[in-house]
């Protein structure tokens, strides 16, 4: 009996699993190993690159943000069309303070209308790393319907009220997700 490679997804969920347990090195070993196996499989690509950006979000920063944007990269290099890699490349850009390159790259899926609040989010979040809160303001009540009830989306929401001189709708935003954060 000959044993077969277990399937990407299967890789992916006992990655997932590894990172659970705090066993983030063998996770990443797990997938870059399999990367060098197959370097040429998207989803792979795009499943260490989510394990990455979750990293650079829980502390990781530069270190994992780096490396989830260049498996991002290569994977839309494999499949152009991927949405979901894409919007996840320009958080990441986001994140990096690549600004430029993120709208760009979110200029490439704005007609996608079942993720309009997901773009309006992340056109806000880059207004606002580039200080137009006005603009950021109203991409954010563009998403707020997606994304009332959670609490890191209104604070950055009340942030752009904030430096848009909107201090009450700051202060109301803050204290829903103060009451969110609290739950």
């Amino acid at each position: 009996i000959e044993l077969q490679p277990l399937e990407v997804s299967t890789q992916l969920k006992l990655a997932k699993l590894l990172m659970a347990q705090s066993k983030i090195e063998e996770a990443k070993t797990l997938l870059e190993s399999k990367i060098k196996a197959n370097p040429n499989d998207a989803d792979l690509l795009i499943g260490y690159a989510q394990m990455r950006k979750q990293l650079g979000d829980i502390g990781g920063g530069e270190a994992d943000y780096v490396p989830a944007k260049v498996h991002y990269e290569k994977a839309l290099k494999l499949n152009a069309s991927s949405v979901v890699a894409r919007l996840e490349l320009v958080d990441v850009l986001v994140q990096l303070k690549d600004s430029k390159r993120a709208k760009l790259e979110l200029s490439k899926v704005m007609n996608s209308d079942h993720l309009k609040h997901r773009i309006a989010y992340l056109n806000a979040r880059i207004f606002s790393q580039l200080d137009n809160h006005i603009e950021a303001l109203k991409s954010y009540e563009q998403a707020e319907q997606s994304y009332q009830d959670d609490p890191e989306f209104l604070v950055r929401m009340a942030r752009s009220a904030f430096f848009s001189k909107a201090y009450d709708r700051s202060m109301s935003l803050l204290d829903v997700a103060r009451r969110l954060d609290n739950k």
